[in-house]
């Protein structure tokens, strides 16, 4: 039998209960810190608000995380407001498409977020996150185009260089009201390079339907001088032999229904931006805006001090955010990824970052969408996409960095775009042999 406690074991025990209960912190424990820069002699202090990869990057590569806060940073009110209507509205088909409760059909046409309020308990809440990330980003976007830079930056030095511009035309989810759509498309698709000449033409074309077809898609090669049609499986092949594929384009751009989407935990996670200022957008007389791109992003390369690797994205700040941690495993057995790990902005739905897996299972690449905050010249809230898409494949330790900016060649770098000027006859196997002539 144990001996009773002495006065002095008794008080002991109180005092730990109390530091435990109270979470009173040790000696050497440390909080985040805004404005803080984190290096490898303090990066433990944040570990727990770092992907593994970016960890690594900081511990390895000399790395170094400037971190800031961003006031304001959220969903349009007027959107949200437009949400509320949605709530309880619909679910999901068994292979993952989303459908109406009342009917058991693709929906044609959503105002707001389809579901306003995550149940974290359900097990389609993946499925949710997703198409409200699709949801918030057709509205804001809409009918948009985009384009820019496309770098290949080895450990040392920038390797190679393409231009390249994309249209998006979306159905399910717009600010501009319904269109007709008598195919049931759910968004439709142009990418094309405009330079340099070896590759310029080269043009792909999807075609994103709203029930469980499966997506059709188009591919023009300037050598050949013939669209060939592709099977959707090749999407998550390198484009041009770069380190993204065409479903990582701004984040996803595949079906939902391709993969299996689990939500397997929330945090709060350091999310990539190019300035903490506030940037507007001018609105143009037809109503649509146009994206501005004046706070470029420095690599390792543009700065002769820089000791680290040369596709460092050395002047992003890092700003908290509070995520939905999404995995997602594709349907498809001969996908080049087994599974991907998704971090959802809880208040934007904005996709912020993610990790890439082989098929093998062992962590590959990763991908860092580098945002800032803009607003309409009226002061009204828009999320106009990213600044910087960038993949980093931690085998090869190389990166290939999508700036976004304006470029020659391109047909617009315009949001929200009437249908008059962009419209479905855009996206024809016609003028995809036409697009970059």
């Amino acid at each position: 039998m144990k001996s009773p406690m002495n006065a002095r074991q008794l008080l002991l025990v109180l005092i730990v209960g109390i530091i435990g209960v109270c979470g009173i912190q040790s000696a050497g424990a440390a909080e985040f810190v805004p404005g803080k820069t984190y290096d490898k002699t303090n990066v433990h202090e944040i570990r727990d608000m770092l992907m593994q990869s970016i960890f690594l990057w900081v511990t390895e590569d000399q790395y170094a995380v400037k971190t800031a806060t961003i006031d304001g940073y959220g969903q349009n009110s007027k959107f949200l407001e437009l949400s509320k209507q949605n709530e309880g509205v619909y679910g999901f088909n068994k292979n993952g498409n989303l459908i109406v409760k009342a009917t058991g059909k693709a929906p044609t046409y959503i105002e707001g977020l389809p579901f306003p309020a995550i149940d974290t308990s359900d097990p389609r809440a993946g499925y949710q996150i997703v198409e409200n990330y699709f949801a918030s980003k057709m509205w804001h976007e809409g009918t948009n185009g985009y384009g820019g830079r496309v770098l290949w930056i080895g450990r040392n030095k920038v390797e190679r260089k393409v231009f390249t511009s994309q249209v998006v035309l979306p159905f399910l989810n717009r600010r501009r009201g319904e269109l007709s759509n008598p195919n049931g498309y759910r968004q439709l698709d142009m990418s094309y390079v405009t330079s340099p000449m070896e590759v310029k033409g080269t043009t792909q074309m999807s075609y994103v339907f709203l029930d469980d077809r499966e997506d059709s898609a188009f591919a023009f090669v300037p050598a050949i001088r013939r669209v060939r049609r592709v099977s959707a499986a090749t999407r998550s092949d390198p484009f041009l032999g770069s380190d993204a594929t065409v479903d990582d384009t701004t984040g996803f751009q595949g079906k939902v229904s391709s993969m299996d989407w689990k939500l397997i935990g929330e945090t709060t996670i350091l999310a990539p931006f190019s300035t903490a200022k506030t940037v507007t957008l001018p609105i143009n007389p037809d109503g649509s805006y146009t994206k501005v791109y004046d706070t470029p992003v420095k690599y390792g390369f543009e700065d002769e001090s820089w000791q680290g690797p040369a596709y460092s994205p050395i002047s992003v700040i890092w700003v908290p955010r509070q995520a939905y941690i999404v995995e997602a495993v594709p349907k498809d057995p001969y996908y080049n990824y087994s599974k991907q790990i998704v971090y959802f902005d809880k208040k934007t739905s904005q996709m912020l970052e993610k990790e890439m897996y082989n098929r093998a299972g062992e962590f590959w690449k990763t991908l860092l969408l580098v945002k800032k905050k803009t607003v309409l010249s009226n002061g009204e809230i828009v999320l106009a996409g990213s600044d910087v898409e960038f993949y980093m494949d931690w085998k090869a330790k190389h990166a290939t960095a999508g700036i976004l900016e304006s470029v020659q060649g391109q047909i617009t770098i315009d949001g929200n775009i009437p249908i008059n000027r962009i419209n479905a006859k855009f996206f024809t196997e016609a003028n995809l042999k036409q697009i970059t002539k």
